[in-house]
């Protein structure tokens, strides 16, 4: 998985993940949200969570990009596919 040798260089480099979230890595991770390996989600939102960390302005990082509604989407996601016997 290339997701956690990233999640380690935007963790460790805050110019980095700064450099990164403002210009266009949130809304792409954000649209990766729907992957089926669980891991591979699991990384992507510790990707999310480190870049809204050292988001300049994290307000707008979560307006700009509907994170909420996104988010709440995935549970529901998520409840529905257990409830019908999937993951």
């Amino acid at each position: 998985h290339i997701l956690e040798p990233f999640l380690k260089i935007i963790t460790k480099s805050s110019r980095i993940n700064t450099t990164l979230a403002v210009n266009g890595l949130t809304p792409l991770l954000i649209s990766r949200l729907d992957h089926q390996d669980a891991i591979a989600r699991l990384n992507l939102l510790k990707l999310i969570k480190a870049v809204y960390e050292h988001h300049p302005r994290p307000k707008q990082l979560i307006v700009e990009n509907d994170l909420p509604q996104k988010l709440q989407n995935l549970i529901e996601e998520r409840r529905d596919g257990q409830r019908s016997g999937g993951q």
